[in-house]
């Protein structure tokens, strides 16, 4: 009898998934846990369109008569993207937990054999994010041995968090006609998908929304209202939506370094003077939003800065304290956050796949997108 037995998780293995999230902070000198309370299958959901979770038992504890638990999870489910200009279903790998005991063995290379006899064959390619300082992981799973699938690099994504606890910075969309700045409106929604459709296919991997289905999962708790326009005259040229997923997701700070923990204090104090993102007590939930669906009319980053400034307004010195924004470290965009306080994280992106050769070879080149909303 094999040592590990795989399943497809469902609602039934919902409290032990979100104690597993809750139980296993990412290791450093701020110790964060990344939760799915009190769903895990709803934030899968958001995740994907078409969830897949995977979780690994540990037989031989059931064996001695032990509580028979889960030892891993791994999700890989998928969602509808562009890529070359059509729209394709393709699998997103996110949310790799192993418990402590079990992570110097040989599980993560049994589950990849496992998703590859059983979910993901021949040419077929997923998604992924890994952190930037996570040499260990990129080295460990960019190698190919042992059976794991290769990681292709496919480009860096960075996350600007942008504080709202300091001063706009001015505008200087000089050489931009007057926009005008609104919130959508249930009758803005064909516009809304004629953008989408046009600008939406220019980008690899933007997400195929479909405006219409805001009620589905894979839209929770957003309403036309979260998304905010930019109309030069009657012309909708940019969208950017705001989303709120603390009632189904948190990211919790569990604990500091004591060097980190003892100066806190009196980094805080220096962040209320001069700008920045403050650290919360211990076990703190932070308190942000995201940034989603980043549609700009051929990719003007005026027309975004617009947008960034009002979302700024509406939001500065509300209960959240910052906002996240993902994008292409190649995509021009970027250049719309200069002059606001933030703080930038550097993730690589890979495409995985169990072929050797690299699917950008029938990739198109271009700036990618992923949704920072749906990482």
């Amino acid at each position: 009898m094999p040592r590990f037995i795989a399943h497809k998780a469902d609602r039934r293995d919902n409290s032990e998934l979100c104690a597993l999230f809750r139980d296993a902070p990412m290791a450093g000198a701020i110790r964060i846990a990344l939760e799915r309370e009190p769903d895990f299958f709803l934030c899968a959901g958001v995740q994907t369109e078409q969830p897949e979770v995977y979780a690994g038992h540990d037989s031989l504890a059931a064996q001695s008569n032990e509580r028979t638990r889960i030892a891993a999870v791994f999700s890989t489910g998928g969602r509808h993207v562009f890529v070359n200009g059509k729209k394709r279903f393709v699998r997103y790998f996110s949310d790799l937990r192993i418990l402590p005991e079990y992570r110097n063995g040989t599980l993560l290379a049994r589950g990849f054999h496992w998703i590859h006899a059983n979910v993901m064959r021949g040419t077929e390619f997923a998604q992924t994010i890994i952190v930037a300082d996570n040499r260990k992981a990129i080295e460990y799973l960019g190698s190919g041995r042992a059976g794991l699938p290769f990681y292709h690099p496919a480009g860096a994504y960075i996350t600007h968090a942008v504080s709202l606890q300091s001063r706009p910075p001015r505008k200087r969309n000089k050489n931009l006609p007057a926009l005008h700045i609104r919130r959508a409106q249930s009758n803005d929604m064909a516009a809304m998908q004629k953008l989408l459709d046009r600008e939406g296919p220019r980008k690899q991997f933007y997400p195929c929304y479909e405006f219409q289905k805001l009620d589905k999962d894979y839209y929770h708790g957003l309403k036309i209202s979260d998304f905010w326009l930019a109309l030069h005259g009657e012309q909708l040229v940019g969208i950017a939506g705001v989303w709120d997923q603390r009632a189904f997701k948190q990211t919790r700070i569990v604990s500091y370094a004591p060097l980190i923990a003892t100066l806190r204090p009196l980094l805080n104090l220096l962040r209320r003077f001069m700008g920045g993102i403050r650290l919360p007590p211990a076990n703190s939930v932070l308190q942000y939003f995201f940034l989603h669906t980043i549609l700009i009319q051929d990719n003007n980053p005026d027309i975004f800065r617009a947008l960034l400034h009002a979302v700024y307004r509406a939001h500065r010195n509300s209960e959240f304290e910052y906002f996240l924004c993902g994008l292409d470290a190649l995509d021009p965009l970027n250049a719309a956050l200069e002059g606001f306080v933030r703080r930038k994280f550097h993730g690589r992106h890979f495409l995985v796949s169990f072929d050797r050769e690299h699917p950008r070879e029938h990739l198109r080149p271009g700036p990618y997108y992923l949704e920072a909303a749906r990482i």
